[in-house]
């Protein structure tokens, strides 16, 4: 994938730049690997600085930038002359997904922003969406919600932590800042829940899978939040029972008055 465009402020005739990337999708902890190419234009023009950054959408609709990278420096692009750069950015482990089973999540927006540094001035760049897949134990969860009956119908992507957002919920494993809530609807006929919101933290060992119940009591209250923390290590993803934990808490919760 690449959108390429003239360099701004270099005028007519200037040099155009494309961003490939490649392995997609990519997981949480990965990488995104891809090449920025440069093509010459009627002149050498030079280019102070070459960045690429990892940028998502926030739920207010602003960009959040993760990190940034250098891919070049006092580039002189001749007249004609095509230049490379190839780059690699580590993601962060609680990276926000965008993808569950190759249908994407509603409501996300995760790409790489290429920037150029030209004569003091900053090219604003261009956006190459990136799919991030759920890791093993994260797809297991989002697994075992579609087949207890919650409908999936919103993400988005919070700046701030995990904690201050779930009363009592503490994780020590939240390492950008900023979360993610996957959002759902329950199952038909539920009385112990209007919606549910999922949060992951994860770092290289373990993930901390944050579900948060919302209950209205009635028109004139306030919503009831009620929140619950689980563990399980990466290699015991696969072997958890995820629809017997889930089932078992939401079946715990009040109903309903």
């Amino acid at each position: 994938m690449g959108i390429k465009r003239l360099l701004t402020r270099l005028g007519w005739g200037g040099a155009s730049v494309e961003t490939v990337l490649q392995d997609s999708p990519v997981l949480p902890g990965g990488s995104i690997r891809g090449q920025v190419q440069i093509e010459g234009g009627e002149v050498d023009q030079r280019v102070d600085r070459l960045t690429v950054g990892v940028v998502v959408r926030l739920e207010d609709y602003s960009n959040a930038e993760l990190l940034r990278m250098d891919v070049g420096e006092g580039v002189l692009v001749g007249s004609g002359q095509s230049i490379t750069r190839d780059f690699e950015i580590g993601l962060p482990w609680d990276m926000p997904v965008t993808t569950h089973r190759g249908q994407p999540l509603k409501g996300m927006d995760v790409g790489v922003n290429t920037q150029l540094h030209i004569a003091a001035a900053v090219d604003p760049g261009d956006f190459d969406p990136v799919a991030v897949a759920l890791l093993p134990a994260q797809e297991a969860v989002l697994d075992a919600l579609a087949a207890l009956g919650f409908q999936f119908y919103a993400a988005a992507v919070k700046d701030g932590r995990i904690s201050s957002e779930h009363a009592g919920i503490a994780t020590t494993r939240q390492g950008s800042p900023l979360f993610q809530e996957l959002r759902y609807y329950p199952p038909s006929g539920s009385t112990a829940l209007d919606k549910l919101d999922v949060t992951f933290a994860v770092d290289d060992t373990a993930i901390d899978v944050v579900l948060q119940a919302e209950k209205l009591e009635d028109m004139m209250n306030d919503a009831v939040r009620t929140s619950r923390l689980f563990t399980v290590e990466h290699a015991d993803a696969r072997g958890t029972d995820w629809q017997a934990r889930i089932r078992q808490w939401t079946e715990s919760l009040p109903t309903r008055r």
